[in-house]
């Protein structure tokens, strides 16, 4: 349905070089949320989610992200968002 990294990004570098990354390619507007207890970005483009990268943090910094682009993964977000639940979602 949409394309996703195929392998785990892992590691300081190599996930803060994926944000860039993929910072230019969503399009939305970034919300800063908690999503299942931890740090997270779900870009909103038309009143739905459509990505979500979670960080994972260890001692300060990104060791790891992970990112949701899947519409239908991402459907009970959109459905949150229209709540205006948008400090702890998930």
């Amino acid at each position: 349905k949409v394309r996703a990294a195929v392998r785990p990004v892992v590691g300081p570098y190599r996930s803060s070089r994926f944000l860039l990354n993929v910072a230019t390619k969503f399009t939305g507007e970034p919300v800063a949320v908690i999503l299942n207890g931890q740090p997270a970005t779900v870009f909103v483009r038309d009143g739905s989610a459509v990505a979500a990268l979670v960080l994972d943090i260890l001692d300060g910094s990104i060791v790891a992200v992970r990112a949701v682009t899947n519409p239908e993964k991402l459907a009970h977000l959109s459905a949150r968002l229209d709540t205006g639940a948008t400090d702890h979602l998930g």
